[in-house]
């Protein structure tokens, strides 16, 4: 019996190829991209992760016990804040992150 993950790896192998095959993501690979463009994506993830937290602790809110809730905010709490660390690593390169607060 296959598994299901292998078959969606199977069903979507041509569309990964063409995504690890853009200019952008072979630049961020190889270290190619320009500094300017490599900011720009730092920058729209960390919006991203601010959004993404908000959306879980707003479905958090609506869970049915307290403790699935505090469950739920301390998972999406941990994924920020791992985020933040990974972007920690680059604030040395000379950009706003996050609306200026270094980004770590």
């Amino acid at each position: 019996m296959n598994k299901w993950s292998n078959e969606a790896w199977t069903a979507a192998a041509s569309i990964y190829t063409q995504i690890i095959d853009l200019p952008f993501v072979r630049g961020l690979a190889d270290g190619s991209l320009s500094h300017e463009r490599f900011m720009h994506y730092i920058t729209q993830d960390s919006l991203y992760i601010g959004e993404y937290f908000r959306v879980l602790s707003h479905i958090a809110s609506r869970l049915g016990t307290s403790s699935h809730a505090a469950d739920f905010v301390a998972f999406a709490a941990d994924g920020v804040a791992d985020a933040h660390l990974d972007q920690g690593d680059v604030g040395g390169l000379g950009g706003d992150i996050g609306g200026g607060d270094g980004g770590g």
